[in-house]
């Protein structure tokens, strides 16, 4: 067990333990929220075990954390969502309140909250205890104070040594209810908020390789989804660890703006290694930009304006990087449909433009061939996130394309289905609301990785018949 390094004051009699929020941001969100003892390294070889959940038999403890900043070096996709305004130590402390409402410790808060940076620390303030000017001003949920001085220990001495209170199920539900509104109020800014705890949580139930999440600031998000959820440790069944493919291994391709923190469910849920799962970075799509996108899209562009003829894309055609031993083989392509932020609201006006010409060109070239598609051409005011995998299908009606997107807006996925390749029977998870009863919720979401793997298989061997034909033919 790693220790969190410590100062120890004592203010009457009760102990004080000074943290520094960047340094100890791991340990208070992994071994601080675990319910087991936490050991405090206080210098000089001299350190202490602390239950920051429940207290040391009754008695008062007091962790007072000073919070500046994150730990640096988080994967870019949970950088996107600007962590700094869901994870201060504000927000961990109100986690802990609402995952140990019987602990008799109290936490106190050395932070100033201005800014936009500290948006989800701003709404839950009002229901604590808090420093306002000059003066304490008790809140409805006991057990926080935020101050501004952590050295100004005169100004909270009553706080620390006054009586331990403890919150109503009322007062619990009343702060569960702000942080999950400003988590969730607005889902299309939080879009990714809601996708990497999403990867977290199926990373962890389909028993991938990589359940240790890989960066402390991806578990802290972990950790609070897990509390607004109510999806504590243990609270689902062993069922909802079963395995979710049992299928033949095959190559697949991930094309996701996340696919770091999605691959890794997919080689737990498929039983595949990392090098069976292509997850290329997917970039802008914008012409000259690097990425599989703007590959992608230059290649469509080409078959284009030839005359219209059903093609077999490979792995050459997504990621020209590809080993030239699985390059030209075939595959099930695990396909986002969201590729963009709110901030990057130009370059997806350019990318999704660009395939607009793009089944422009394929519309004509339909009409100088006497190839005919095996689907309907794309209508000029189809939904934007449709276009790729619908230009996808029609250049390659054999290609298993899986969508795999938490976007599941029925005109989108009514569309999709026209074509008879893509299959659209999985959504990613959304937390936006409690999920109730998390074992049925799993288990639907299994249900549909399955029912999406058969379609895939069957497609996939299909394609490889018809390959073989082709091969055949003088």
């Amino acid at each position: 067990m790693n220790s969190i390094q410590a100062q120890k004051r004592k203010v009457r009699g009760v102990p004080v333990y000074l943290l520094d929020y960047q340094d100890c941001f791991a340990a208070l969100w992994n071994q601080a929220l675990s319910g087991n003892s936490t050991e405090f390294d206080l210098g000089n070889g001299v350190s202490e075990s602390v239950t920051v959940g429940s207290g040391d038999s009754g008695s008062r403890v007091i962790v007072l954390i000073v919070d500046e900043a994150l730990p640096t070096g988080a994967p870019e996709s949970v950088n996107r969502v600007s962590p700094r305004r869901y994870l201060s130590a504000l927000v961990w402390a109100a986690v802990w309140r609402l995952r140990f409402p019987k602990g008799t410790a109290g936490i106190i808060v050395s932070q100033s909250v201005n800014g936009e940076e500290l948006t989800l620390a701003k709404l839950v303030l009002p229901l604590l205890d808090r420093e306002e000017h000059n003066v304490i001003q008790p809140g409805i949920v006991p057990g926080v104070l935020q101050v501004t001085d952590e050295n100004n220990t005169a100004f909270f001495e009553g706080w620390i040594v006054g009586p331990v209170n403890l919150p109503t199920h009322a007062q619990l539900d009343a702060l569960r209810a702000l942080l999950q509104s400003g988590v969730n109020g607005d889902p299309e800014n939080h879009h990714e908020l809601a996708n990497i705890a999403g990867a977290l949580f199926l990373r962890h139930l389909a028993n991938s390789y990589q359940t240790a999440v890989g960066h402390p600031v991806e578990w802290a998000i972990w950790r609070l989804l897990e509390a607004l959820t109510c999806l504590l440790e243990g609270s689902l069944s062993k069922s909802a660890k079963q395995q979710w493919w049992t299928g033949a291994t095959n190559q697949y391709l991930l094309l996701d703006d996340m696919s770091e923190l999605w691959k890794p469910f997919l080689e737990g849920a498929l039983l595949t290694g990392p090098n069976d799962i292509h997850a290329p970075l997917a970039g802008t799509g914008l012409r000259g930009g690097s990425g599989a996108l703007s590959h992608l899209v230059s290649r469509l562009e080409c078959f284009a304006e030839e005359p219209y003829t059903r093609r077999f894309l490979t792995l050459c055609d997504f990621v020209p990087t590809a080993p030239d031993t699985v390059a030209k083989l075939d595959c099930i392509l695990f396909l986002d449909l969201r590729f963009f932020t709110r901030a990057q609201a130009g370059d997806s006006s350019l990318y999704h433009s660009r395939l607009r010409v793009i089944a422009k060109d394929l519309e004509n070239s339909v009409l100088n061939s006497s190839i005919k598609p095996a689907w309907e051409m794309i209508p000029h005011d189809a939904h934007e996130l449709g276009l790729l995998p619908r230009l996808l299908s029609l250049f390659d009606p054999t290609l298993p394309i899986v969508i795999f997107s938490s976007s599941n807006q029925r005109s989108i996925v009514a569309d999709l289905e026209k074509c008879g390749n893509i299959i659209t029977d999985f959504q990613k998870p959304i937390f936006r609301a409690v999920l109730g009863d998390a074992t049925e919720y799993v288990d639907h979401i299994r249900h549909r990785f399955r029912s999406s793997m058969k379609k895939a298989t069957r497609i996939l061997k299909v394609r490889q018949s018809l390959r073989q034909l082709t091969q055949m033919k003088p």
